[in-house]
């Protein structure tokens, strides 16, 4: 395990060393998937500035965007395990973890309703659904040319970006 102690935040509580060894492969792993996803980015960002016509920049774009969307996953994935970590180890006894500018906190679930036989629960704690708009039958109206009193047809915003794996190169 790499040696923290200059950076190793505060802690009020005690640590196990398993789960200091948790900590540091988190991080350790979070960090080396973020920087290879970092890096694809950078490569990408390269080949843009390497190409000369309209439709090889388009093409270098969309490799820069789904290099982004996996550094983005890669982060996310980092995060969630990183959190997971820090979490498990603050249930060992610290409650409160500071570092110069973050105070990171760990506290007890909600407790929340679980119904267990959905049957059983009396009439008066059910709700009924109100009644909603048949979107698809107001749409195929609307489209036929029909006018429906209460509805129109929008064209729902601005035109949306689809990027895909093509089915002839993977």
């Amino acid at each position: 395990m790499a040696d923290h102690a200059s950076w190793w935040p505060v802690v009020s509580g005690t640590y196990e060393s398993r789960a200091l060894d948790k900590l540091d492969g988190a991080i350790t792993t979070s960090l080396s998937v973020v920087a290879h996803a970092a890096d694809e980015v950078r490569w990408r960002q390269i080949e843009y500035v390497e190409v000369d016509d309209f439709t090889a920049i388009m093409q270098a774009t969309i490799g820069v965007i789904m290099a982004c969307e996996t550094l983005a996953t890669a982060a996310d994935e980092a995060k969630t395990t990183c959190r997971a970590a820090l979490a498990e180890a603050m249930a060992l006894g610290a409650t409160t973890v500071k570092t110069d500018h973050h105070v990171a906190s760990l506290r007890a679930a909600n407790t929340r309703v679980v119904v267990t036989d959905q049957a059983a629960l009396p009439l008066s704690l059910m709700r009924q659904a109100a009644p909603a708009p048949d979107l698809t039958a107001i749409g195929a109206l609307l489209r036929a040319g029909q006018v429906v009193r209460g509805a129109v047809l929008s064209n729902g915003g601005p035109d949306t970006l689809t990027i895909r794996n093509r089915k002839d190169h993977t």
